[in-house]
């Protein structure tokens, strides 16, 4: 092989900055916090709107996607069929949590 055809691994890996680091750590904590508030929300009942759904409210229908929330919360925690289980309170985010499952 020539050496201009020989791959450089410099170029394909690049250490990250110590600035880069903490701006990813600072991302990181954001997400958690906000994937905190939704556990909690979901947890104990607290609506993250004041006003509501706004799509059942502009169009008087049931949303397709209100629920997802307590969905997964309940997919998580093992309430999968049932009364009360995922694919009850909202089957299209319990079939996302299924097929995000298998794939991993």
């Amino acid at each position: 092989m020539q050496a201009s055809q020989q791959l450089n691994k410099s170029k394909f890996v690049c250490r990250a900055s110590r600035r880069q680091r903490a701006a990813s750590a600072v991302i990181l904590l954001i997400l958690l916090a906000l994937f905190g508030l939704v556990s909690l929300a979901a947890h104990y009942k607290i609506s993250l709107s004041p006003y509501g759904c706004g799509f059942k409210l502009k169009y008087d229908l049931p949303c397709p996607t209100c629920g997802m929330t307590t969905s997964v919360y309940k997919f998580a925690h093992g309430e999968i069929f049932g009364y009360n289980g995922a694919f009850y309170v909202q089957p299209a985010a319990a079939l996302l949590c299924t097929v995000l499952v298998v794939v991993a």
